[in-house]
């Protein structure tokens, strides 16, 4: 293999940082940043999201954010955290601010915002990132060399580690799927989380924390998406779109389109099918 296809093909180190402060109550700050990053937060309390997904209040978090998400941060008191920036032309697809798809050799894999981990992870991860740093440290070849090696090993470490709510994540995904499939039925959010192995108490508290919104707004999404659908594609009357997609009354339905989309479902279909 040619030694320029193989550097290419490897992270460029931009920096790498041991963070200790104590943080004053501020407004939040946001980023966008102009390289991926690998984000260890120990602790801190406050405020903080990336992207879409608001941080949850367990510490420690393995965080991945890639270049243009948004990145917010209104933590506050003692804050301890390691972070490396690095540039990779082409590892990332795709981000909706929840889940970034990464490519790498014809492989492709979605990989979420946070991942809360153990002590134990998480100490093997504060290792990892301490051998970064001294790696960028090192001057010469070998140094720039080894520091690419263990931020590609450490993109790695996230993307295989099992977090402290890894069955959680997989109850919520299957939750989410579930959601998907029965959208527009009047099936009771409890009864599907009961499916899934949820407490229905805490799911909109656990939803929200992994998807940014709650299971209500995200179902009311995916049946006026539908909605949409077929006021433009078929020739059903408003009443009849209502209760195809979930909403017995139509009157409550066109409330609720007219807020998600700017105008009433009549106006829609006048405009469309003329």
């Amino acid at each position: 293999m040619d030694k320029n296809t193989t550097v290419a093909t490897m992270p460029e180190p931009v920096v790498c940082i041991h963070h200790r402060s104590h943080q004053l109550q501020a407004e939040p700050r946001t980023w966008l940043h102009q390289e991926h990053y690998l984000t260890l937060l120990l602790r801190g309390d406050g405020y903080g999201r990336n992207g879409r997904v608001v941080y949850p209040r367990a510490r420690p978090l393995f965080l991945f954010t890639p270049i243009g998400r948004e990145d917010v941060n209104g933590l506050v008191g003692p804050v301890a955290a390691w972070w490396v920036g690095f540039r990779w032309p082409g590892l990332v697809l795709s981000d909706d601010g929840q889940i970034a798809q990464l490519s790498l050799g014809g492989e492709r894999v979605d990989v979420p915002a946070v991942k809360p981990l153990d002590a134990e992870a998480a100490a093997e991860v504060t290792r990892r990132f301490a051998q970064i740093h001294a790696a960028m440290a090192r001057p010469g070849f070998a140094g720039a060399l080894l520091a690419r090696a263990l931020i590609a090993q450490l993109l790695v470490d996230y993307v295989d580690c099992e977090t402290a709510q890894a069955p959680m994540h997989r109850a919520l995904t299957r939750f989410r799927a579930a959601l998907e499939r029965r959208a527009c039925t009047r099936d009771p959010l409890t009864t599907l989380a009961r499916g899934c192995g949820l407490r229905p108490n805490r799911l909109r508290e656990l939803f929200q924390q992994r998807y940014g919104l709650t299971p209500i707004a995200y179902r009311t999404g995916l049946r006026i998406a539908r909605a949409r659908e077929l006021l433009t594609g078929t020739a059903m009357r408003v009443s009849e779109v209502a209760t195809a997609v979930g909403y017995p009354d139509p009157l409550y339905f066109s409330r609720v389109f007219t807020d998600r989309v700017g105008m009433p479902p009549s106006e829609l279909i006048r405009r469309k099918r003329g």
